[in-house]
């Protein structure tokens, strides 16, 4: 019998807010305390509001007075960068320890850096958030891609949160398929019926007053596909101008897309409305919530939406093809066609009974997604390293 606890040591690449960020401080805040010791080592912090999700876990980092000499991404210094400092870290390692990897930006420089420490049998597991085909050969070099097929060989399970994004880490990397498992990223549903019986932080802004309320919860950047929904909106106001869509989150295209709204003449019905600490009542004040990403792994803001009662509208992925059962739970639409999903939120409009059934069905598989059933499989993934 293990008398020593095993530390599940989670490398993140850096801490800005987002949703699989949730999933490591969720799999943290739930792991049995008797049996593991969760640690998150990120190499630094590039978004301070992130530091609310955290609070209470075990956080390291070697660069926080430093941040603003960190080379820029997609460099090899950057590269470079990262492998040094995990050089150095998985050279302190004390056994029991179970490395889980749980960012992209990460995954090459540690592939390298247990190289470089002589650490290539530690038990890892790699804990993918991304479809990789897709995402990879815009961040990696193809040497950084050999590096992220080995660490994939090599490590003890890979895992995903959807089934299409790990066939296609067996197909396109390697990934052995008998080790490399679809496991959904977990979901506190008590916690969200907590949150979202809360007030709202700030107010509707008056011009949704009366109208069908759409919510966009993503942050502002380039997978998201602002841009997409936008031109979408365009259609929808040709056909049924009663609407307004909320798009909270921040990110480095606010500008961009605001500049976009004005130009479309959209300012009347749709609001960069920034971030907020706690989403959940705006799920509960939407009628839709509309996700136009370029890919998604997963798409938790879809079940965070289907457990706080709102319907769901989501753009072709991987990750929504899974959370709305290829579109038994919601409507889903292809990519890069604003017209067809100007439709789908005419239907949520016009058709409101059609949408409430869709996300009553999806309550039948969303409960698998409970923090309860997913960290009990993360749990036994983490024992079976030894």
């Amino acid at each position: 019998m293990r008398h020593k606890k095993i530390t599940a040591l989670f490398f993140r690449a850096e801490l800005w807010g987002g949703g699989a960020e949730k999933v490591t401080l969720d799999i943290c805040r739930y792991l049995d305390k008797s049996r593991f010791n969760p640690v998150i080592w990120y190499a630094h912090q590039n978004d301070a509001a992130a530091w609310n999700m955290f609070r209470g876990i075990i956080l390291e980092s070697p660069l926080l007075p430093n941040t603003l000499r960190l080379p820029p991404r997609q460099t090899p210094e950057r590269f470079n960068f990262y492998a040094g400092l995990l050089t150095e870290r998985l050279k302190q390692l004390e056994a029991p320890t179970v490395l889980i990897p749980a960012s992209e930006g990460i995954f090459p420089a540690l592939a390298q850096a247990l190289e470089n420490s002589g650490r290539r049998g530690v038990p890892c597991i790699v804990q993918s958030h991304a479809y990789n085909s897709y995402l990879l050969p815009i961040i990696y070099s193809p040497q950084q891609i050999d590096l992220f097929t080995r660490l994939c060989r090599e490590a003890n399970f890979v895992t995903s949160p959807s089934q299409g994004c790990r066939d296609d880490l067996c197909r396109n990397f390697a990934s052995p398929k008998e080790s490399t498992l679809h496991i959904p990223n977990p979901v506190d549903f008590e916690l969200i019926e907590a949150m979202a019986a809360r007030p709202c932080e700030r107010p509707l802004p008056e011009a949704a007053k009366n109208k069908h309320l759409f919510l966009c919860m993503a942050r502002y950047a380039e997978q998201k596909n602002h841009a997409l929904l936008l031109r979408a909106c365009t259609f929808l106001r040709e056909k049924n101008p009663e609407f307004y869509l909320l798009c909270v989150g921040e990110g480095s295209l606010r500008g961009e897309l605001q500049v976009d709204i004005e130009n479309l003449g959209l300012t009347k019905h749709i609001s960069l409305f920034g971030a907020v600490e706690n989403p959940f009542p705006y799920y509960s004040l939407a009628q839709t919530h509309v996700l136009a990403s370029v890919w998604e792994s997963f798409g938790l803001v879809l079940v965070e939406a289907l457990a706080c009662a709102c319907p769901c509208i989501a753009t072709n992925t991987l990750g929504s093809q899974d959370v709305l059962n290829n579109g038994r739970g919601g409507i889903i639409t292809p990519q890069n066609d604003p017209e067809a999903l100007a439709q789908a939120m005419l239907c949520a409009m016009e058709q409101p009974d059609a949408m409430r059934e869709k996300r009553s069905r999806a309550q039948e598989w969303i409960k698998l997604y409970d923090i309860k059933k997913i960290v009990p499989q993360w749990e036994n993934l983490i024992e079976s390293c030894f």
